[in-house]
Protein backbone atom coordinates (compact mmCIF):
# COMPACT_ATOMS: atom_id res chain seq x y z
CA UNK A 1 0.00 0.00 0.00
CA UNK A 2 3.04 2.30 0.23
CA UNK A 3 3.23 4.37 -3.02
CA UNK A 4 6.98 4.95 -2.59
CA UNK A 5 7.71 1.23 -2.20
CA UNK A 6 5.53 0.53 -5.24
CA UNK A 7 7.42 3.15 -7.25
CA UNK A 8 10.79 1.62 -6.31
CA UNK A 9 9.57 -1.89 -7.13
CA UNK A 10 8.36 -0.80 -10.56
CA UNK A 11 11.67 0.97 -11.16
CA UNK A 12 13.56 -2.26 -10.40
CA UNK A 13 11.36 -4.14 -12.86
CA UNK A 14 11.88 -1.49 -15.54
CA UNK A 15 15.65 -1.45 -15.03
CA UNK A 16 15.77 -5.24 -15.19
CA UNK A 17 13.75 -5.32 -18.42
CA UNK A 18 16.03 -2.69 -19.94
CA UNK A 19 19.16 -4.68 -19.07
CA UNK A 20 17.64 -7.91 -20.39
CA UNK A 21 16.59 -6.23 -23.64
CA UNK A 22 20.10 -4.83 -24.09
CA UNK A 23 21.75 -8.22 -23.53
CA UNK A 24 19.35 -9.99 -25.93
CA UNK A 25 19.97 -7.29 -28.55
CA UNK A 26 23.74 -7.68 -28.21
CA UNK A 27 23.52 -11.48 -28.41
CA UNK A 28 21.41 -11.26 -31.56
CA UNK A 29 23.83 -8.75 -33.06
CA UNK A 30 26.81 -10.97 -32.33
CA UNK A 31 25.05 -14.02 -33.78
CA UNK A 32 24.18 -12.01 -36.90
CA UNK A 33 27.77 -10.99 -37.60
CA UNK A 34 29.13 -14.43 -36.64
CA UNK A 35 27.04 -15.85 -39.49
CA UNK A 36 28.33 -13.31 -42.02
CA UNK A 37 31.33 -14.24 -44.15
CA UNK A 38 31.61 -11.04 -46.17
CA UNK A 39 30.20 -7.51 -46.03
CA UNK A 40 29.67 -5.15 -48.98
CA UNK A 41 32.32 -2.42 -48.96
CA UNK A 42 31.02 0.99 -50.04
CA UNK A 43 32.14 4.58 -49.37
CA UNK A 44 30.81 5.72 -45.98
CA UNK A 45 30.86 9.44 -45.12
CA UNK A 46 32.46 9.91 -41.69
CA UNK A 47 30.42 12.98 -40.77
CA UNK A 48 27.14 11.28 -41.74
CA UNK A 49 28.15 8.23 -39.71
CA UNK A 50 28.64 10.33 -36.59
CA UNK A 51 25.39 12.22 -37.08
CA UNK A 52 23.43 8.97 -37.51
CA UNK A 53 24.84 7.37 -34.37
CA UNK A 54 24.58 10.33 -31.98
CA UNK A 55 20.79 10.12 -31.38
CA UNK A 56 21.24 6.54 -30.12
CA UNK A 57 23.92 7.40 -27.55
CA UNK A 58 22.98 10.88 -26.32
CA UNK A 59 20.24 9.61 -23.94
CA UNK A 60 22.89 7.50 -22.17
CA UNK A 61 25.24 10.49 -22.16
CA UNK A 62 22.53 12.68 -20.64
CA UNK A 63 21.94 10.15 -17.85
CA UNK A 64 25.65 10.17 -17.04
CA UNK A 65 25.97 13.96 -17.49
CA UNK A 66 28.57 13.33 -20.20
CA UNK A 67 29.11 15.58 -23.22
CA UNK A 68 29.91 14.10 -26.64
CA UNK A 69 31.96 16.23 -29.04
CA UNK A 70 33.58 15.55 -32.40
CA UNK A 71 36.52 16.72 -34.50
CA UNK A 72 36.25 15.38 -38.04
CA UNK A 73 38.47 15.93 -41.07
CA UNK A 74 36.31 17.33 -43.87
CA UNK A 75 34.92 15.17 -46.67
CA UNK A 76 36.33 11.90 -45.36
CA UNK A 77 34.89 8.66 -46.71
CA UNK A 78 35.97 5.20 -45.64
CA UNK A 79 35.30 1.81 -47.16
CA UNK A 80 32.91 -0.29 -45.15
CA UNK A 81 29.41 -1.52 -44.52
CA UNK A 82 27.35 1.46 -43.37
CA UNK A 83 25.08 -0.39 -40.93
CA UNK A 84 27.97 -2.36 -39.44
CA UNK A 85 30.11 0.76 -38.91
CA UNK A 86 27.11 2.38 -37.18
CA UNK A 87 27.19 -0.53 -34.71
CA UNK A 88 30.96 -0.16 -34.21
CA UNK A 89 30.79 3.55 -33.41
CA UNK A 90 27.68 3.18 -31.23
CA UNK A 91 29.27 0.43 -29.12
CA UNK A 92 32.54 2.34 -28.74
CA UNK A 93 30.67 5.47 -27.65
CA UNK A 94 28.43 3.62 -25.18
CA UNK A 95 31.53 1.96 -23.72
CA UNK A 96 33.26 5.35 -23.37
CA UNK A 97 30.17 6.92 -21.78
CA UNK A 98 29.88 4.04 -19.31
CA UNK A 99 33.43 4.60 -18.03
CA UNK A 100 33.31 8.41 -18.07
CA UNK A 101 33.10 10.40 -14.84
CA UNK A 102 30.10 12.59 -14.12
CA UNK A 103 30.50 15.77 -16.17
CA UNK A 104 33.13 14.16 -18.41
CA UNK A 105 33.64 14.56 -22.14
CA UNK A 106 33.73 11.82 -24.78
CA UNK A 107 35.46 12.84 -27.99
CA UNK A 108 35.14 11.44 -31.50
CA UNK A 109 38.04 12.13 -33.86
CA UNK A 110 38.27 11.21 -37.54
CA UNK A 111 41.58 11.68 -39.34
CA UNK A 112 42.43 11.03 -42.98
CA UNK A 113 45.90 9.49 -43.20
CA UNK A 114 46.73 8.72 -46.82
CA UNK A 115 45.33 5.31 -47.71
CA UNK A 116 43.66 5.00 -44.31
CA UNK A 117 41.11 6.74 -42.10
CA UNK A 118 41.44 6.62 -38.32
CA UNK A 119 38.23 6.79 -36.28
CA UNK A 120 38.99 7.32 -32.58
CA UNK A 121 36.83 7.50 -29.45
CA UNK A 122 38.49 9.13 -26.43
CA UNK A 123 37.14 9.28 -22.89
CA UNK A 124 38.19 10.69 -19.52
CA UNK A 125 37.68 7.50 -17.53
CA UNK A 126 40.22 5.37 -15.67
CA UNK A 127 41.80 3.98 -18.85
CA UNK A 128 42.43 0.33 -19.70
CA UNK A 129 45.28 -1.58 -17.99
CA UNK A 130 47.86 -2.79 -20.50
CA UNK A 131 47.32 -6.43 -19.51
CA UNK A 132 43.57 -6.18 -20.22
CA UNK A 133 43.71 -4.59 -23.68
CA UNK A 134 43.31 -7.86 -25.54
CA UNK A 135 41.02 -9.47 -23.02
CA UNK A 136 38.33 -6.75 -23.22
CA UNK A 137 37.43 -7.84 -26.76
CA UNK A 138 36.51 -11.34 -25.57
CA UNK A 139 32.84 -12.21 -25.14
CA UNK A 140 31.37 -11.31 -21.75
CA UNK A 141 34.68 -9.77 -20.64
CA UNK A 142 34.26 -6.95 -18.12
CA UNK A 143 36.80 -4.84 -16.27
CA UNK A 144 36.64 -5.06 -12.45
CA UNK A 145 35.59 -1.40 -12.13
CA UNK A 146 32.86 -1.62 -14.81
CA UNK A 147 29.50 -0.24 -13.77
CA UNK A 148 26.54 -2.62 -13.66
CA UNK A 149 24.27 -2.80 -16.70
CA UNK A 150 26.72 -3.73 -19.46
CA UNK A 151 26.61 -7.06 -21.28
CA UNK A 152 30.31 -7.58 -21.89
CA UNK A 153 29.49 -8.12 -25.58
CA UNK A 154 29.81 -4.66 -27.12
CA UNK A 155 33.55 -4.81 -27.79
CA UNK A 156 33.31 -8.43 -28.97
CA UNK A 157 30.83 -7.26 -31.61
CA UNK A 158 33.21 -4.42 -32.56
CA UNK A 159 36.07 -6.89 -33.03
CA UNK A 160 33.95 -9.24 -35.15
CA UNK A 161 32.72 -6.45 -37.43
CA UNK A 162 36.22 -5.04 -37.86
CA UNK A 163 37.55 -8.48 -38.73
CA UNK A 164 35.02 -8.56 -41.58
CA UNK A 165 36.42 -5.18 -42.70
CA UNK A 166 40.02 -6.41 -42.33
CA UNK A 167 40.43 -3.38 -40.11
CA UNK A 168 42.47 -2.86 -36.95
CA UNK A 169 41.62 -1.42 -33.55
CA UNK A 170 44.17 -0.22 -31.01
CA UNK A 171 43.61 0.64 -27.35
CA UNK A 172 45.83 3.08 -25.47
CA UNK A 173 45.63 5.41 -22.50
CA UNK A 174 45.93 9.17 -22.79
CA UNK A 175 48.73 10.92 -20.93
CA UNK A 176 46.19 12.99 -18.99
CA UNK A 177 43.94 10.03 -18.21
CA UNK A 178 41.27 8.16 -20.12
CA UNK A 179 41.26 5.54 -22.86
CA UNK A 180 41.57 5.86 -26.63
CA UNK A 181 40.00 3.29 -28.96
CA UNK A 182 41.36 3.91 -32.48
CA UNK A 183 39.99 2.09 -35.54
CA UNK A 184 41.93 2.13 -38.81
CA UNK A 185 39.82 1.68 -41.96
CA UNK A 186 40.64 1.91 -45.65
CA UNK A 187 40.19 5.34 -47.22
CA UNK A 188 37.56 5.31 -49.97
CA UNK A 189 39.54 7.87 -51.96
CA UNK A 190 43.06 9.02 -51.14
CA UNK A 191 43.22 12.80 -51.21
CA UNK A 192 45.61 15.50 -50.15
CA UNK A 193 45.28 17.38 -46.87
CA UNK A 194 41.94 19.08 -46.45
CA UNK A 195 40.57 21.57 -44.00
CA UNK A 196 39.31 20.48 -40.61
CA UNK A 197 35.64 20.62 -39.84
CA UNK A 198 35.16 21.15 -36.13
CA UNK A 199 31.64 20.11 -35.23
CA UNK A 200 30.53 20.34 -31.65
CA UNK A 201 27.86 17.71 -31.32
CA UNK A 202 25.97 17.27 -28.10
CA UNK A 203 22.75 17.91 -26.31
Amino acid sequence: DDPERLRRALQYVEDGCRRATHIVSQLLGLAQYDAVKRLPMVPVCAESLVRRVLPFVLPSADQRNVEVVSDIDANVTMLGDEAALDVVLRNLLLNAIQFSPDGGVVRIEVRELGKYVTLSVLDQGPGVPREARREIFERFARLPDARPGGSGLGLAIVRRILSLHRAQIHVNNQAGGGAVFAVRLRNAASRGPNSLLHARLGR
